[in-house]
Parts: structure tokens; C-alpha cells; sequence
């Protein structure tokens, strides 16, 4: 009997741990989009503003965030005509992108994006997606072959994604987990026709889907993923232009004689090699860009 009830007491306990540790990482997230990172307002604007148009951009501050931005890539605030128009440079060329924010019929918060003679109008309603009011429709599966589980203890954390090994060199990353799959991200038209930052908030939304991400957390994998949309647009050539479907495979590794923890850092770290494809998934699919990724979290 005894033994029965410690067994439910310790269930109770890793379900209590598995909800505490998401609710802080929430937690962690909207503390980052209060303090508005490194950004200094008044010095984006370059003139005074007022109480209303400093108010007016700090929710519009908030709402790019939700939409995954990294606010520490604004180079400047235009505001015309009550209108607020944040330029982003997250791009390795002279592209520029100038974001801003409206309401829908509905009265919902969308992103207008535009880059060049390109530009998407992104929406999220209730856990969708839609791009120019086409619904962006992912499908995953995870398939994980690690069985080194490990409880973490009741704590709160921090989630991040780099491109930076953090813990000695890439190589190390030897143990092969498993696969993480997007077969199919059915996209709402063109690949052509998409900004670099529109593509890249489709991405977002399948790699979050296969990760469990939503909300303000999807913002960890905000960089990775406009670095493929920016090589998936540069790559693609012939049909590949006119494709509506993109598909990605992602490989697993932890460190090899360290595994996911990392005791010296006080942190878990999953390396992810990320290989993008052109179309439907198959195993003859036309190979795109392949980037490599490190998940960190650390607990406190």
C-alpha cells in the first residue's frame, strides 16, 4: 500500500515538474518582450515622441515578438501619419525589411512585411497560420530513439537556440538520437512570390509544431529559420521556384561522452542538423540548404 501511494505521489510530482518548467519558460519569455532587450526607443525614433506614440510602440514592440521577431535587429522606427513602420536587418545582404503592424476585419493583430517589391500579410488565429489569408499547413511526426531520459528538478529556465557550438567542437555531437520530421509544409502560394521574412514565419511554424512550440517561445528558432528561408529563396532555380510545398528532416545528436546534459554548464544541449527540401518529402527529394543548430536550455 505504501509503495502505491509513493507511486502516485511521484507521478503527481513529474507532472507538477513537466508544468511548472513550461510555465517558466513563458514566464521567461514575457519578461524579455517587457524589457524590449537592448533596444533604446527614443534612439530608433531619432526625434521626441510622445506618452501615446511611445505606448503605441511598445504594444506594437510586443505584438513582433509574438510573431517571433528578434527586436534587437530593428535598425529604425519610421512614423508617418500615425502609422509605425519598424526597419529589421537580419539578412547578411543590404535587403532591408520593413515591418508593421494593422488589424484584421476581425480586429486580430497581423504583421505586414515588405522587402523590395515583395510583400505578405501574416496572421495568426487560434493556433493557424495564414499568409495573405492562405492557411500554412504543417504535418510532423518525431521519432526519438534515445532512451536516456533524465528528470530535471523543479526549476525555472532558459531556452535558446545558437548556431555556436556551445560546449566543445561540432564533432563531438556524435550520439545519434533520432529524427525529427516535417514531411509536408504546404505552403498558400509560390515560393517566389514570398518575402524572405515571410517564408521564414511558415518555417517557423512547422519547426515549432514538431518542437511543441507556440506563442512567444516560437521566437527561439526565429534566426535559423531566416537563414534557410533567405538560402531556400537564393538556391531555388527552375520548378523549384513555382513549388507550394517545402519539407524538412531534422537529425538529432547529443554530446558523445556528455550526452544531453552538460553538468560543466549546468545545461541540456540537443544539436540539430537541419536539411530542407524542395517539395513533398520523399527519399528522392530534391535536397535544399542544410543548417546545423544547438538547443540550449538551463535550469536555475
Amino acid at each position: 500500500m505504501l509503495k502505491k501511494y509513493l507511486s502516485i505521489i511521484l507521478s503527481m510530482l513529474i507532472v507538477l515538474n513537466c508544468s511548472l518548467t513550461v510555465f517558466a519558460e513563458e514566464t521567461n519569455y514575457q519578461k524579455n518582450i517587457s524589457d524590449k532587450g537592448n533596444i533604446d526607443i527614443d534612439l530608433l525614433v531619432s526625434r521626441e515622441i510622445s506618452d501615446t506614440e511611445r505606448k503605441q510602440i511598445e504594444d506594437e514592440l510586443k505584438v513582433l515578438s509574438l510573431y517571433g521577431e528578434n527586436l534587437d535587429e530593428i535598425i529604425k522606427i519610421n512614423i508617418n501619419g500615425g502609422k509605425y513602420v519598424y526597419i529589421v536587418k537580419s539578412f547578411d545582404d543590404d535587403l532591408l525589411s520593413e515591418l508593421s503592424v494593422t488589424k484584421n476585419e476581425e480586429g486580430l493583430q497581423q504583421l505586414n512585411i515588405k522587402e523590395g517589391e515583395k510583400e505578405d500579410t501574416v496572421l495568426k488565429k487560434e493556433g493557424d497560420l495564414y499568409i495573405d489569408g492562405e492557411k500554412i499547413i504543417v504535418e510532423s511526426s518525431v521519432s526519438i530513439s534515445d532512451n536516456d531520459t533524465q528528470i530535471m528538478p523543479l526549476a525555472d529556465r532558459d531556452r535558446w537556440v545558437t548556431n555556436a557550438c556551445p560546449y566543445g567542437k561540432s564533432s563531438d555531437y556524435s550520439k545519434y538520437i533520432g529524427v525529427r520530421t516535417n514531411p509536408d509544409i504546404k505552403l498558400g502560394k509560390m515560393l517566389e512570390e514570398y518575402t524572405r521574412k515571410g517564408l521564414a514565419k511558415a518555417l517557423i511554424h512547422g519547426i515549432s509544431a514538431s518542437l511543441g512550440l507556440s506563442g512567444i517561445a516560437e521566437s527561439i528558432v526565429n534566426s535559423s529559420c531566416d537563414r534557410a528561408a533567405d538560402k531556400l529563396l537564393d538556391k531555388a532555380f527552375g520548378s523549384y521556384k513555382n513549388t507550394k510545398y517545402l519539407s524538412s528532416k531534422t537529425y538529432i545528436y547529443y554530446h558523445g561522452t556528455q550526452g544531453h546534459y552538460i553538468e560543466s554548464k549546468n545545461m541540456m544541449v540537443e544539436k540539430d542538423n537541419i536539411r530542407w527540401y524542395y517539395g513533398r518529402y520523399t527519399k528522392d527529394s530534391d535536397k535544399g540548404p542544410l543548417s546545423t543548430e544547438y538547443v540550449c536550455t538551463r535550469y536555475y
